[in-house]
């Protein structure tokens, strides 16, 4: 009689402990289904590779690229979860990362390098601009010009160190920026722009 009552005990607990078990995973999947109907999540963005529709009954993460999640449907359906890596883009000013200071006799060498992180590929305005003493000027590719303007438009890529002043500059105090936005139409978008800067004094 005792060992029945604790037979029945012990069965009372599994069966608690797997109905807490499978309310976790049904909210689990709620949650998961909630974030493919809005087509994105927090930390990335959920796109269909298949038939739409259905909970989740699955989830896999990509053996080679641990960033991507896959999701699969009850309905066959299967959704991608890629984490996006924002560009970086870097300048320097005389090799420096920092504020510099230099004599009126020394030369600004001023370079610039892109990671473009996840997002290669993606069509983007290229700035490198300088606050002057005698206002702005832009980079064109070739040549530094007075106003500001795009230097390029075009895709990102993963840019190595690539100089783009060289020059003796007469006493005052430079600010230049290099930077990237993700609408490509020639305007400086804030909400898109990815940016650098270093500020030099020539003294």
């Amino acid at each position: 009689m005792e060992e029945r009552a604790i037979s029945t005990s012990t069965s009372l607990r599994s069966r608690g402990f797997m109905k807490s078990l499978l309310f976790l995973m049904a909210l689990v999947c709620l949650t998961l289904s909630m974030n493919v109907q809005n087509s994105s999540a927090a930390g990335g963005v959920w796109t269909s590779i298949g038939p739409e529709g259905g909970p989740i009954s699955d989830l896999a993460i990509d053996p080679v690229n641990t960033s991507i999640i896959y999701a699969g449907t009850s309905y066959g359906g299967v959704f991608k979860n890629s984490q996006l890596v924002s560009p970086v883009p870097d300048i320097k000013a005389n090799g420096s990362d920092g504020p510099l200071t230099i004599t009126s006799s020394q030369s600004l060498k001023l370079t610039i390098a892109l990671d473009d992180g996840s997002m290669a590929g993606t069509n983007a305005d290229w700035w490198v601009l300088c606050d002057s003493p005698f206002g702005w000027y832009h980079y064109d590719l070739s040549s530094w010009v007075t106003g500001i303007a795009v230097t390029y438009q075009g895709p990102l890529f993963d840019l190595g160190t690539y100089q783009v002043m060289d020059y003796v500059l007469p006493q005052g105090n430079y600010t230049c920026y290099f930077g990237v936005d993700t609408i490509m139409n020639g305007a400086i978008d804030m909400g898109q722009i990815y940016y650098g800067w270093r500020n030099t004094c020539c003294c």
